[in-house]
């Protein structure tokens, strides 16, 4: 089973709130996240039910909660723990979370349990908070990337392709050889695969598939292409 790992999951804060939003990675110094539902439940006991109580979700919250170390070079721990002292609308702000199979929650959160810096005298200060989303977030589920615009020719090498990519703006390049072709969704976490500069000759044969990814900083699929190899592709004298 391939189950996915804690650091697949991209947890971002806005730390400008009320203004043009900056989503920043809630990652360094914190060990882990654990998230909650903290559902409100009603239970009833209908006749047809011969004794027995049905169950029914009339409420809920989602909720996350971070722990770790402080790091004061880091931009989200510095804006959460500017909030400690404040109250109300202050500790409003806008959450996001990508999962590593790319689907996304987002939407307004508040920022809560605060603890400061702290512990023995010889241990790193133990910090965290919970970032709790009001009302009910928006839940994008994962859907096909967005393709990817990928002209392949030979490579300069006998045995090598390549491929004339141009990523966005903040965005790196990647690709997979495989023997079926590949698909991606969008937002869903990637790793195994090589990283790449639009160009650049890659060592491949006749009938694998060439599959490209363009990637985000953490990542995360923004687009992908996947070619089947044909003579044409690949140089051979």
């Amino acid at each position: 089973m391939n189950t996915p790992l804690g650091y697949q999951n991209l947890y971002e804060l806005d730390i400008n709130p009320g203004g043009t939003a900056n989503y920043k990675r809630i990652a360094s110094g914190y060990t882990g996240a654990t998230g909650a539902l903290n559902e409100d439940t009603s239970q009833q006991a209908y006749l047809d039910g011969y004794g027995g109580k049905s169950t029914r979700v009339t409420g809920f919250q989602l909720t996350f909660a971070f722990a770790g170390e402080r790091d004061p070079n880091d931009d989200v721990q510095n804006f959460v723990f500017s909030k400690m002292l404040t109250m109300g609308a202050s500790r409003d702000t806008n959450g996001r979370v990508t999962f590593a199979d790319g689907t996304v929650v987002s939407g307004p959160c508040t920022i809560v349990n605060i603890q400061p810096p702290g512990g023995a005298a010889n241990d790193p200060q133990a910090c965290g908070f919970d970032m709790h989303f009001n009302g009910k977030p928006t839940l994008a589920p994962p859907v096909p990337a967005t393709a990817l615009t990928a002209t392949i020719a030979i490579g300069s090498v006998i045995g090598t392709t390549k491929a004339t990519v141009t990523p966005g703006v903040g965005n790196k390049l990647g690709y997979k050889l495989s023997s079926a072709a590949l698909t991606a969704k969008n937002r869903a976490y990637v790793e195994d695969f090589v990283a790449y500069t639009s160009g650049n000759d890659i060592p491949a044969a006749v009938g694998q598939y060439l599959n490209i990814y363009e990637l985000d900083a953490y990542n995360h699929v923004v687009k992908f292409a996947s070619q089947v190899l044909a003579s044409g592709d690949i140089k051979s004298v």
